[in-house]
């Protein structure tokens, strides 16, 4: 399903008019024929549709390029999609749209793991409100055990690099551990 088009406003227009081709339209082979989207699903992977192999009379000056945009488990996310009126060789065009959709699962794999961090940070939270620490206490093993040196640690927290190590000192004082390994396998359980 199409969820975004940009454009200049005739082409847009057209695309509306001649095609029924707008925000909201299915793009499977069912509703619109053979085109670069539906084929791109079909195929799992890029695909460039000009001239005769368009479904719809009204698309054959067209070129249409479909790349389909991949997550952090390499399943499809998205599809990025172009069209052009003019006559554009796909050799010209598909580099900088391969390139595109590069930067655009870039952009989604990053989101993904950053929302993984967060789910991390949620469970040390939880683990953590359990074990015999003060507030501080937990603010730094949280940090500790997600890997933050000293020096980031202070940063984030506020306090001096000293202080920090202080922290750590008592944390693994009060849960009766000697390393960082051994802090991680007490919060989570294991010992």
């Amino acid at each position: 399903m199409i969820i975004y088009i940009t454009g200049d406003e005739v082409s847009i227009s057209n695309a509306e008019q001649m095609n029924n081709i707008g925000v909201g339209t299915s793009l499977s082979f069912s509703s619109a024929g053979t085109n670069a989207v539906s084929a791109a699903i079909e195929l799992q992977r890029a695909v460039v549709i000009c001239g005769e192999q368009h479904y719809l009379t009204t698309m054959r000056d067209w070129i249409t390029l479909s790349i389909p945009i991949r997550n952090s488990e390499n399943h499809i996310a998205a599809y990025l999609a172009f069209s052009s009126f003019h006559n554009i060789p796909g050799p010209i065009i598909y580099p900088c749209l391969e390139s595109i959709s590069a930067r655009l699962e870039y952009q989604l794999k990053k989101a993904e793991a950053q929302g993984k961090v967060w789910f991390v940070e949620e469970i040390l939270e939880e683990r953590l409100r359990h074990l015999p620490l003060t507030p501080r206490e937990k603010e730094v093993a949280m940090y500790w055990i997600l890997d933050y040196d000293y020096k980031q640690i202070s940063k984030v927290v506020g306090i001096s690099e000293n202080t920090v190590r202080v922290y750590v000192t008592r944390i693994n004082n009060k849960l009766r551990v000697n390393s960082k390994a051994s802090l991680i396998l007490r919060v989570l359980g294991a010992i």
